[in-house]
């Protein structure tokens, strides 16, 4: 190695300017151009991680109620930040996935909301009673014992309140995926709470005359599904 600088060391000192920059450019124009890409790449890693990093899901609400406009569900989204740990890297996301009055928005909407499934990314469904039953159907929501577990441990008064009162609901469904016997089986569970006449949602302009909260069957973040129903009905 050192021989090899003190060589093109001593060609250069023979050319002219105009020759040194052919030279360096001729015979290593791909060590700059491999060097500038590299530079590129480490700087948008920097930027993704250190500068700007993207803010992940802290939990993630999927609307499936009546129309409403989108202030409404920003506004909810912006009251929720109270449970995220570092607002800096994470957020509490409200989406709706009502259908749209046009086929193709409607499209748009559904593939989306089988895409976001699909990468667990949804957490929790607010729809109305009659809502429940086509969730639970299509096998998108589970019970909800894991959660109102954590809720114990978060709001132990609320808890209690929840379990001695009318809230929790309990429905029978037909499952929409048959069984080994071939027939569509009848399920009871307790599967949904009742946040009808939330403060929280109606401080943001929600109707919560007949909203339910449930939790998707593929969820990874029971824990904070249970921050959230402390605070809509704290």
């Amino acid at each position: 190695m050192k021989n090899f600088i003190n060589e093109e060391w001593s060609k250069m000192r023979e050319m002219t300017f105009t020759e040194k920059r052919q030279y360096i450019w001729e015979y290593y124009k791909l060590h700059f151009i491999g060097a500038l890409l590299a530079g590129v790449f480490i700087f948008n890693l920097l930027n993704i991680w250190i500068l700007n990093p993207n803010r992940e899901y802290y939990v993630y609400i999927a609307w499936l109620g009546n129309p409403i406009p989108f202030e409404y569900l920003q506004g909810l989204s912006y009251s929720l930040e109270e449970i995220v740990d570092n607002p800096d890297r994470q957020l509490v996301q409200v989406t709706s996935y009502t259908a749209s009055p046009l086929p193709a928005e409607t499209m748009a909407i559904q593939t989306r909301f089988i895409a976001m499934m699909q990468l667990q990314e949804l957490d929790i469904f607010l729809t109305s009673h009659d809502g429940i039953y086509d969730v639970a159907a299509e096998g998108f929501i589970q019970p909800i014992h894991e959660v109102m577990s954590y809720l114990a441990q978060l709001n132990p008064t609320l808890h209690a309140e929840l379990t001695a009162g009318e809230r929790l609901r309990t429905i029978t469904y037909q499952h929409s995926f048959p069984d080994n016997a071939g027939e569509r089986p009848y399920i009871m569970d307790v599967m949904a709470v009742s946040v009808v006449g939330s403060r929280h949602l109606e401080a943001v302009g929600i109707d919560a005359s007949d909203l339910y909260m449930s939790v998707i069957s593929n969820t990874r973040r029971p824990a904070q599904i249970a921050e959230v129903l402390e605070v809509l009905l704290r």
